[in-house]
């Protein structure tokens, strides 16, 4: 998509980060969430990399810091436990804190879906691990969150930089799935 003059900072992100978003996609759907083995990978992955982005994201004015205490929980009711992430330098964690809380913010959306896959599910330790899928206030940030983005123009350095920021955390994402794929 050609961004032009007058196209508001929401749909610049979602054309630039297009690609990032398909590539986490395609390696988060080859978790089974009906099953604690699937879930529990993909918790993991979600915990590892809201750990490694925190740092922005408490940057943000939303408020993300409860998400990690729910992924816990959650990995806690299928019998496993979290692991720590190792930080990220300052490289690593490009660009502006709002587009770390676009890519966090937005996952909640596709975290309806998959919190449908969920429930179909015949484990009751599974059934009983929702906390991070189903978090309140999710459609709230969301909401607000695109709401501030549309008030923005499209491009700038400012811009640039949340861009930037969106890319970072898909990356951080995407890392995590990679390396607990393999685990």
């Amino acid at each position: 998509m050609i961004i032009k003059n007058g196209d508001n900072l929401r749909v610049r992100l979602k054309s630039d980060t297009v690609a990032a978003h398909n590539r986490v996609d395609a390696v988060m759907a080859g978790f089974d969430l009906t099953t604690a083995s699937g879930l529990s990978r993909f918790l993991q992955i979600h915990h590892t990399a809201l750990q490694q982005t925190m740092p922005k994201l408490r940057q943000c004015g939303y408020d993300f810091e409860p998400l990690p205490a729910l992924i816990e929980a959650d990995l806690a009711a299928l019998g496993h436990s979290s692991e720590d992430a190792a930080p990220l330098s300052e490289q690593q964690l490009a660009g502006e804190a709002l587009g770390y809380a676009y890519v966090v913010a937005g996952s909640h959306m596709g975290s309806k879906i998959l919190n449908k896959r969920r429930l179909r599910s015949s484990d009751a330790n599974v059934l009983r691990a929702g906390r991070y899928l189903v978090r309140e206030n999710a459609d709230l940030t969301w909401r607000l969150l695109t709401e501030q983005l549309q008030k923005l123009d499209a491009n700038g350095e400012a811009q640039d930089l949340i861009v930037a920021g969106a890319l970072a955390c898909f990356r951080c994402f995407e890392n995590a799935a990679m390396t607990e794929g393999n685990a």
